[in-house]
């Protein structure tokens, strides 16, 4: 059996163990431990995070085994030592969070092969805590708590929800299901009988006195970079904005047609998204839009052009319990290098990386625009802010514009329609060079006149 100590690697950082993001990954961060003294994990399973920016940084387990210290408590604030030890499994930023005992074969940690021992063990690590979980029912929900004489009341899940809902107890609640069960429909009965209002049981707004009590809400670093984003954003004194409406018949037939193909190739559906923002990256790639591939330098007066492409996405972060998270926006860095196949790749894995909380700090860094498609929320012509991003430095700058697509609807004899919303710095130009972007845009749209032309356009080898 071997302790293996376990922390933040350099390497997943950027770092490479002497240098780069690690350099700037100092604290304090506050801990969220996902595992206790005593969990048993696998290799690869994430053991705690701490949020920075709008970044999610995980402990993996470097082995199997089971968690036998920490030296934090779950909420405790990680503050960089200044110093790191070096494993043959990577390069911990002390200091370490926990260690593992393992038995499995840890090559290289013979004495003499590592540039520091195994750490001790020190006072002050978190105890293990008890949790108990609801047991589930065999109908597949959860029972409802026991009554006053102990017993437990039957209810169906859709009962148990419906009451909690509308505030009823279910020990007043007579069952008409098999055996007495509680079911939706006898909470419905109870509210047409009892049609009065219901004090609830647990009342206590005679009590309250002051009704300007607050509180506040613990907040993430993640809401909280979102914030410092919008407050840059919001100081974009100039803005232009253009609506136009495009036929897109011909690319629903060609996302219909191909999406097994590509779904084949690259294991991920052929979205709207993929083809719009392509052409935008590409437009914006050529010296007639290049103008609009940069941002105002806010200090110097003057309008900075970026040679990369730095398209941005805006993505439905998800929370751990499948509930929508931030608004976050990853960057697909050098945009405008990528066939479109690789771009789709880069797209999507951006997406996964948001989706499941492992983007780094680079990934959301030195952006030039936007996309947002709206329309999945069915929005038809919303007026976004442009947001603003941080450079490589950490310095916070305003971007260029904001291009959002909404929802694809059936207008007359068949045809397909979205419209495209933009808006832009009014700063970095007249309004003619947008106007012509968007129009460009457009173009580009409706020109094609059959499926196989988008896979001409993007050459593509449907063959392949």
């Amino acid at each position: 059996m071997k302790r293996i100590p376990f922390g933040f690697l350099a390497e997943d950082l950027g770092g490479g163990g002497t240098a780069g993001g690690a350099d700037d990954f100092k604290g304090p961060y506050k801990l969220k431990l996902l595992k206790k003294e005593g969990d048993i994990v696998a290799k690869g399973d994430v053991i705690g995070v701490v949020e920075i920016e709008k970044a999610t940084v995980e402990i993996a387990a470097p082995f199997s085994g089971m968690v036998v210290a920490l030296e934090f408590k779950d909420g405790d604030e990680w503050n960089y030592s200044g110093k790191r030890r070096s494993f043959p499994f990577g390069t911990i930023i002390d200091p370490h969070v926990g260690s593992i005992d393992t038995e499995e074969v840890v090559e290289g940690l013979a004495e003499g092969n590592t540039e520091v021992a195994l750490p001790e063990l020190h006072s002050g690590h978190a105890q293990g805590v008890q949790t108990v979980s609801s047991v589930p029912s065999q109908s597949g929900g959860f029972f409802s708590p026991p009554s006053a004489d102990g017993t437990r009341i039957r209810a169906t899940p859709e009962a148990r929800q419906r009451a909690r809902k509308e505030g009823v107890s279910l020990e007043h609640v007579i069952g008409t299901g098999p055996s007495g069960v509680i079911q939706a429909g006898d909470i419905r009965s109870l509210e047409r009988r009892e049609s009065a209002p219901r004090r609830p049981e647990s009342w206590v707004g005679d009590e309250v006195a002051d009704y300007s009590r607050e509180e506040t809400i613990e907040t993430s670093e993640r809401r909280k970079e979102i914030a410092r984003m919008m407050e840059a954003s919001a100081r974009i004194p100039a803005f232009g904005d253009m609506l136009t409406d495009v036929d897109v018949t011909v690319l629903v037939e060609f996302r219909e047609r191909y999406k097994a193909f590509f779904k084949n190739v690259l294991g991920s559906a052929l979205r709207y998204d993929h083809v719009i923002l392509f052409l935008a990256v590409r437009l914006l790639s050529t010296p007639r839009f290049s103008a609009l591939n940069g941002y105002w330098e806010e200090a110097s007066e003057e309008v900075r052009h970026l040679i990369h492409v730095n398209a941005g996405i805006a993505v439905q972060a998800v929370r751990a319990d499948g509930t929508p998270d931030d608004l976050v926006v990853p960057v697909v860095h050098g945009a405008e290098k990528l066939s479109f196949l690789d771009f789709i790749f880069v797209v999507e894995e951006k997406i996964r990386r948001t989706e499941t909380r492992r983007l780094g700090r680079d990934d959301i860094r030195n952006l030039s625009f936007t996309f947002n498609n709206t329309g999945r929320l069915g929005g038809d012509a919303p007026a976004s802010a442009i947001p603003a991003t941080r450079t490589s430095t950490g310095a916070i700058r305003p971007t260029s514009m904001i291009l959002n697509m909404t929802r694809i609807r059936k207008g007359d004899l068949g045809r397909f329609y979205t419209n495209l919303a933009f808006r832009f710095d009014h700063r970095l130009c007249d309004g003619s060079l947008p106007t012509a972007f968007v129009s460009a845009l457009k173009d580009f749209l409706e020109a094609q006149k059959r499926p196989d032309d988008f896979l001409k356009l993007f050459n593509v080898d449907f063959a392949m």
